[in-house]
């Protein structure tokens, strides 16, 4: 499967790490460390957060995919425009036929 995100991050405290990952079946992509990782100069900054992943050596059938962010000491807001919710897209990469 293929899983992108095509979002924005806004954030309540500057100079503080913010984690980005998607969850599949309850277990994190990226691990502990996220796919990506984000860190805004003030409060004011707003940084795309766009990220395409292949997951692999998934069995046949239906998974629950979750697209996560974290920060450990503030507030942070994904956004897919206009104020509305973040964006994440799956794609099975096989012919599933």
């Amino acid at each position: 499967m293929t899983c992108s995100s095509a979002s924005t991050a806004q954030w309540s405290t500057a100079g503080i790490g913010y984690l980005f990952d998607v969850d599949v079946d309850g277990a994190a992509v990226g691990g502990n460390d996220g796919l990506m990782r984000v860190r805004g100069t003030d409060l004011s900054d707003t940084i795309g957060v766009n990220f395409i992943r292949l997951v692999s050596g998934l069995a046949a059938g239906e998974h629950i995919f979750k697209l996560q962010w974290k920060t450990g000491a503030a507030t942070a807001t994904l956004l897919a425009g206009a104020g509305t919710s973040g964006k994440m897209y799956i794609r099975s990469s096989g012919s599933g036929r």
